[in-house]
């Protein structure tokens, strides 16, 4: 609830009429108080929610693969800091690199959807 009280924040005297949020399934994103709140304080939200098993749509899991096939796999580590600073590195690497990529295809897939 406290994303969707910062997403109303930072669009609350913009002219989008419509807001949706795209989330997989788990069950917090589908508790009845969080839909009770949603139809009573926030309308112009809706969820829209992945199909279940299908983790290819959700972004997250996509990079929690590279990760793990990039980072991690056939590699050795001696302890959990070691594993940790190959993961951090990974991951500014990855920020770097494709921050403006997925952004901007995001938004390319976004736009064809809603016009």
């Amino acid at each position: 609830m406290d994303f969707i009280e910062r997403v109303e924040l930072l669009y609350h005297d913009s002219s989008i009429k419509k807001i949706f949020i795209v989330l997989d399934n788990a069950s917090i994103h589908r508790s009845k108080k969080v839909i009770q709140i949603l139809k009573r304080y926030h309308s112009r939200i809706s969820l829209v929610y992945l199909p279940t098993r299908s983790p290819e749509l959700n972004l997250i899991e996509v990079r929690w693969m590279w990760m793990q096939r990039q980072a991690i796999n056939n590699s050795t580590f001696t302890n959990e800091s070691d594993i940790g600073k190959a993961v951090s590195d990974w991951t500014d690497n990855y920020n770097k690199t494709h921050q403006k990529l997925t952004r901007d295809s995001l938004q390319r897939a976004l736009t064809g959807l809603f016009t």
